[in-house]
């Protein structure tokens, strides 16, 4: 109960974070090894509570990761947790700021020219249109990431993206 509602709280300091700019990149260089550690295993832990269907995991995952992501500004980890984050919002049904998160995560992308970055986001954007009920924009979206995004993802999330796009057209 405590790992939850520490994540909670780390939520709410994220959603400060985002809506104000305030702490956005600060992460100092001393902790900023450990920050970036501590997002790859908050970036694991979601998919792994995610497969093993535990909300309550998931939620503070998901919440601590977009708190570390936020504190260490653009990039890979950034688009992780924020991805992660819209995929939880999707989840609940709360499409508008799910969408939002997607789309200024392909911003980030564009803006920093990181082809990783854009790819990723593509994944979890797939995600997001699934869990709204838009199985037919997960398609297209995850098509296109299996076809020109391959080469700049990891291993992970080109299985997930696979297993998302075949999940879908079974499915369907």
């Amino acid at each position: 109960a405590v790992r939850w509602v520490r994540g909670m709280g780390l939520g709410c300091l994220a959603l400060v974070i985002r809506m104000t700019g305030i702490g956005f990149g600060s992460a100092r260089a001393k902790s900023r090894d450990r920050k970036i550690a501590l997002s790859r295993i908050c970036y694991v832990a979601f998919y792994v509570a995610y497969y093993a269907n535990d909300p309550f995991n998931l939620t503070h995952i998901a919440m601590r990761g977009l708190y570390t992501g936020l504190t260490l500004g653009p990039g890979e980890q950034l688009a992780n947790q924020s991805g992660a984050f819209a995929v939880l919002l999707s989840l609940l049904k709360v499409t508008g700021p799910a969408r939002i998160l997607i789309r200024d995560g392909k911003k980030n992308g564009e803006t920093l020219g990181d082809p990783r970055v854009v790819a990723l986001n593509e994944v979890y954007n797939g995600f997001v249109e699934h869990f709204v009920g838009e199985p037919r924009a997960d398609e297209v979206i995850q098509t296109r990431v299996v076809n020109t995004y391959n080469a700049w993802l990891a291993p992970m999330d080109y299985l997930n993206a696979v297993v998302d796009l075949g999940w879908n057209l079974i499915v369907r």
